[in-house]
């Protein structure tokens, strides 16, 4: 049996991690009048937070996976840490999240009222406090893997709480919303996901506690010869809460120093109002007040531990220091170690644990004994994932069925595998009558011997289509794909059963991947002389500033005429929104502000969500490429013409509900300019109230700080909104199939010296951020129903919770999730629940 090494940089953390445990328990009683201040676990790594950070993000070096953080430029996991600190928009707070009532899907995060650390799906001003994802690169040559699948699986976690990874469609009324669990640290419900090339993730990372987690992933593919291609276990660095990484400067030393520490006194109380930023007045009772007085005038720095894992650095001044932070709902044990500044002769100390959670009475320990540090708890609780491949000796037995979900607006997909050693993921697959290519694919994870119950949202579109349920293997699994069809002609609150048989595979002999993957064929009749982009990461307004001239692009992301990234003239391309993205208004969209961006209520949208779907393109606007600080002010993209059978917007909405803010449209009145003030990523909805050929034009401005004007001339974007859109494309251009036009490998930013203290990178901004003048919104959770689009293969993005006897997972559609970020539980069309957010 291939064996999956477990070399890499988790045995190196653990080595230095016990070194360390083991040096401080020897140094802890030793008060060294020249001790100098500590440095924390990861005050050499580079700090990525306060902007869009794909971590971990999965690279093809031409032989094996690597696994990188991408937050600008890749770098590699291991020297890198993404810090979650506070974060905020205008009047809000965007780095807790709580529980809220009536929602029984996230009784995973705990009771209502429960508090957790977040990294939202959507972000604050600035991206604050980090927009955190995770996805592939785009030259990860998928088509050379078995059944085109690679896997981003965690093996290990370290930290003082859980971790939740999930994208939740928001405050729809829907009773079917319910979150889309990606990862999680708790038991084996969440371990593993399928990716694609140029895919990732918005969603949310909740961390039950605050302190230093430490992530372990491998990336594992199959090749067609039945050879295991696995990345080394690496780890991400997480610091959640406290002071970020290397930003602590130590005092100088005082003259002041005690004999001994005797009067040394570590605190911890419910913080004052008058301690708190006025955007956390309504958390005030869940944050505390940590402090540090030593009775004398003496300075250094100060180290807190959570359950013997870091936590925070604190400047001693004039022998104070305090913070003011989360500590979780829970109780856990506080230690602080105390390190005069190097040259004072005042005494080191390390306090004895003190018991603590948010929200209790005050506590304090004194400096009258001196204590060792403790041994780290770790309380994660992932399983054990498997490190060697499986084949069955014998066929398994899938059942699967297919029943009515909860109310008239969900069915259910129901899965079981008879070997408990087999794992892998379901797809549950839509085809519109006549149609041999999916309208929508929703995925689940399938851990060994679960039961698993995937609930889809119905859309109309589906009703007479074909509902095919489809096992993939685990790349560590031996075993055929096998399909099964529930229906042939859906009816809404059909029943059915079926059998299927899941085959051990006998791999054949092929060749091993290559460094330069094949281009992937058309995913569609290409009716016209541009290439139709139907589904898939698309930065439609791509700026780059070459020398000094200004020039825009469409970055092609897809894949479907490329093996990778390319720039693409306008000209080149159409931007095909099928039938799937078509729903209808109801009365939960009410209110003048929706008025702006769709159709009367009652009347048909086709509408491309903030975060990817699956069989859906995602377009967005970038100007990564463009040094910034070259600029004297802004760059500005204006719309300067729209063209259409009806109204266009693009907006955004709030994960939680909320009006939408309009940041282009055609209506009269609406905004035709968007204001870049930094390198940014941005996504946002986009929006057409009828089906047809839409023409919007667009062009950058902008100024060189030596005066020069920069003008990237009017770029006509084409949408084929809708099937009769679509028609109508192909009738009015060739209908002959040529070659693909001209294009031009992506070119990423030149790198930067990397700095660990972490400088301005681009960033992947919402609109809001970008513009500065309104507030940001989280995620947009998944806006659909891909968080982040929510790293999901083409599958799509399975959520769901594992009970102990089976799993419980609920789907929305990509649309239907997404309008349900914004508020709209939507009957979509074919949104498939794709969770991909293709960077």
């Amino acid at each position: 049996m291939p064996t999956i090494s477990q070399r890499g940089t988790r045995g190196r953390a653990r080595v230095f991690a016990l070194g360390f445990a083991l040096a401080t328990l020897i140094a802890a009683p030793v008060h060294l009048a020249a001790s100098p201040a500590f440095a924390g676990p990861d005050d050499s790594k580079y700090v990525a937070t306060e902007g869009h950070v794909d971590s971990p993000k999965v690279f093809w070096n031409g032989t094996t996976f690597e696994l990188k953080s991408e937050h600008g430029q890749p770098r590699p996991l291991e020297d890198t840490v993404n810090y979650l600190g506070k974060g905020y928009n205008a009047d809000e707070q965007k780095w807790l999240f709580t529980v809220p009532e009536n929602e029984p899907a996230l009784d995973f995060l705990g009771e209502p009222g429960s508090t957790w650390f977040q990294a939202p799906q959507m972000p604050g001003w600035g991206n604050q406090p980090i927009w955190s994802g995770f996805g592939a690169d785009a030259g990860v040559p998928a088509d050379q893997f078995r059944d085109a699948l690679f896997t981003l699986d965690i093996v290990e976690a370290e930290g003082p709480g859980q971790v939740e990874w999930f994208a939740w469609p928001g405050s729809s009324p829907s009773a079917t919303r319910v979150p889309e669990r990606f990862f999680s640290t708790s038991g084996a419900e969440a371990q593993s996901q399928s990716l694609q090339p140029g895919t990732h993730t918005h969603n949310f990372t909740l961390f039950e506690k605050p302190g230093r987690y430490n992530i372990t992933y491998r990336a594992t593919a199959r090749a067609k010869d039945g050879t295991i291609i696995a990345s080394e276990d690496t780890s991400l660095a997480w610091q959640v809460g406290g002071a970020r990484p290397g930003s602590l400067t130590a005092p100088a030393a005082s003259t002041e120093a005690p004999s001994s520490a005797s009067n040394y006194r570590f605190t911890i109380a419910p913080a004052p109002a008058d301690k708190v930023d006025a955007r956390d007045a309504a958390n005030t009772a869940k944050l505390s007040l940590g402090t540090l007085e030593l009775g004398a005038a003496v300075n250094g720095t100060a180290e807190v531990f959570i359950d013997g894992h870091h936590f925070t650095d604190l400047a001693v001044t004039n022998g104070h220091a305090e913070f003011v932070d989360f500590l979780g709902d829970d109780a856990a044990k506080f230690q602080l170690r105390f390190t005069p500044s190097s040259g004072s002769a005042a005494p080191s100390w390390t306090s004895s644990p003190i018991d603590c959670a948010s929200g209790r009475p005050e506590v304090t320990t004194t400096g009258t004994s001196d204590a060792e540090l403790m041994t780290p708890i770790d309380a994660t609780t992932e399983g054990d994932f498997p490190t060697v491949s499986y084949t069955p000796v014998r066929p398994a037995t899938m059942n699967a069925g297919l029943k009515p979900g909860v109310g008239t607006d969900t069915f259910s997909v129901n899965v079981a595998i008879d070997d408990p050693k087999v794992f892998g993921f379901l797809d549950v697959i839509h085809y519109e009558p006549g149609n041999d290519r999916p309208s929508s694919t929703y995925t689940y994870w399938i851990p060994g011997g679960a039961n698993v119950d995937a609930r889809v949202e119905f859309a109309s579109y589906m009703a007479g289509g074909k509902i095919v349920a489809r096992f993939r293997p685990h790349p560590l699994i031996g075993t055929e794909v096998t399909e099964t069809v529930l229906s042939n002609a859906y009816k809404v609150g059909e029943t059915t059963t079926t059998t299927a048989t899941i085959k051990p595979r006998a791999d054949g002999s092929s060749p091993a991947p290559t460094a330069t993957p094949t281009p992937t064929p058309p995913s569609q009749d290409q009716c016209s002389d541009r290439v139709l982009l139907d589904h898939g990461h698309i930065d439609m307004a791509s700026a780059v500033l070459d020398g000094s001239t200004l020039k825009m692009f469409v970055k092609d992301d897809t894949r479907i005429a490329a093996s990778g990234s390319v720039d693409r003239d306008a000209s080149d391309v159409a931007i095909v929104a099928s039938d799937a993205s078509k729903f209808t208004r109801d009365a939960r969209q009410s209110g003048a502000a929706w008025d702006r961006v769709l159709a009367p209520i009652g009347q048909e949208n086709y509408l491309l969500p903030m975060t990817q779907v699956n069989d859906l393109p995602w377009p967005g606007y970038s100007t990564e490429r463009v040094d910034h600080s070259r600029l004297n002010g802004p760059l500005t993209l204006s719309l300067t013409n729209v063209r259409g059978p009806g109204d266009f917007a693009m907006f955004q909405a709030d994960t939680f509900g909320g009006s939408p803010k309009e940041i282009l449209g055609s209506r009269d009145g609406a905004p035709t300019t968007i204001s870049i003030d930094s390198s940014t990523h941005a996504h946002a909805a986009w929006s057409f109230t009828k089906s047809g050929v839409y023409e919007l034009d667009l062009k950058y401005t902008g100024k060189l700080k030596d005066g020069t004007a920069l003008d990237s001339g009017v770029k006509t974007i084409r949408f084929a909104v809708g099937s009769a859109g679509k028609s109508e494309l192909c009738a009015s251009e060739a209908t002959a199939t040529p070659e693909s036009p001209a294009a031009t490998a992506t070119t990423s930013p030149t790198p930067t010296d990397e700095t660990p203290a972490g400088a301005p990178q681009p960033a992947e901004a919402t609109p809001d951020s970008a513009q500065a003048a309104a507030s940001a919104s989280p995620h947009a959770g998944s806006t659909s129903a891909s968080p982040h689009a929510n790293v999901q293969s083409a599958d799509a993005r399975g959520h769901g919770t594992l009970a102990s006897t089976g799993v419980d997972v609920f789907a929305t559609l990509p649309i239907a999730g997404m309008l349900a970020v914004l508020a709209l539980a939507l009957t979509c069309a074919a949104l498939h629940r794709g969770r991909r957010d293709e960077a």
